[in-house]
């Protein structure tokens, strides 16, 4: 008889805080965490009144966070390199948004910087990451 399994193999727990579970993590500063922090550093960019270019960010901010998760709880090669390079294309799309942020002077260059080095961050530890699953 199968046994079903009801929690997640793995969880995922704030840098800094210690977890009795198991969790992802590839170095104290994993391309998650960093990709959670570049996120809360990019969302207040926006103001809601660019709805259009908002939604695009937000969507891409997300697809950065998830899949850089799934590309982490991944087993096979071909699985994660997969993940990593979806994540990384995100990643690269919000380096472009928040470029277009600053040319068109929606948010501080100070703030717009701090957060495009994040996401620059991110898709260096992402490319890094994608070729050792080759």
């Amino acid at each position: 008889m199968a046994t079903l399994i009801t929690e997640p193999a793995v969880r995922f727990a704030p840098a800094g805080e210690t977890a009795e579970e198991p969790r992802l993590e590839v170095g104290k500063r994993d391309p998650y965490q960093i990709a959670l922090e570049a996120s809360a550093l990019a969302l207040g960019l926006l103001p809601p009144e660019q709805a259009s270019l908002r939604n695009q960010f937000e969507r891409a901010i997300t697809t950065v966070v998830l899949a850089t998760a799934a590309g982490l709880a991944r087993r096979s090669r071909p699985d994660k390199r997969n993940y990593y390079t979806v994540a990384r294309a995100s990643a690269a799309e919000c380096t472009a948004i928040i470029h277009l942020v600053q040319r068109w002077g929606l948010a501080p260059p100070e703030d717009c910087q701090r957060a495009r080095n994040a996401y620059l961050r991110v898709v260096q530890m992402l490319t890094n990451l994608a070729l050792a699953c080759v």
